[in-house]
């Protein structure tokens, strides 16, 4: 049986590190923390919509999130970047070191705020506010999390949490489940 199904492949120059969709697009992050935003509602010819490229220094980043139609955030070992779309080239927003953050291990959205899970926590930062400061709102070390309104799902090497915005403003997680002994977690580079 012949497979007649195709798409477009994009090759790039650069490494690959991370990729996150929402709709018909596609942030692409590349291993000095640049991006590239796709249109994919056409599968076999996707379009560059947006690009953005950092300067080189040292910094590391291991994962892109699409916070909403106007954010993109980079994370990865040394923080966090938000970036914004203008009708001119994509801006930094806002920067986070792993000082202030730790080592963001996964980040996600709820409404406008951002959520972080790193090695020193989870952080909030509100996006409509007009000076951008991470709160933390939990202690440890977290390496998974995820949003399904009305729940934040947070993940920790040895259990899993589910709590609320409500609970996580007061510095509150839900039940914990814990994993079984054979759990392991791996962060990819």
């Amino acid at each position: 049986v012949a497979d007649l199904s195709s798409v477009a492949t994009i090759l790039y120059l650069e490494d690959v590190r991370a990729i996150d969709m929402r709709g018909d697009v596609v942030a692409v992050l590349f291993a000095r923390g640049g991006f590239d935003l796709l249109d994919v509602a056409s599968p076999l010819d996707p379009r560059v919509i947006d690009r953005y490229r950092r300067d080189d220094d040292l910094s590391s980043w291991t994962g892109v999130k699409i916070v909403d139609d106007k954010h993109v955030l980079i994370y990865g070992p040394d923080g966090a970047e938000l970036v914004q779309r203008t009708d001119g080239k994509p801006v930094s927003l806002g920067k986070w070191e792993v000082a202030e953050v730790g080592a963001v291990l996964a980040a996600d959205a709820y409404d406008d705020t951002l959520l972080l899970a790193s090695n020193k926590g989870v952080h909030a930062i509100r996006i409509a506010s007009e000076r951008m400061a991470p709160h933390r709102l939990l202690e440890g070390t977290y390496v998974g999390l995820e949003v399904a309104k009305p729940y934040i799902y947070l993940v920790q090497p040895t259990r899993v949490e589910v709590t609320s915005p409500k609970h996580l403003l007061r510095h509150l997680a839900g039940s914990p489940v814990t994993l079984s002994d054979g759990f392991e977690y791996t962060v990819l580079p």
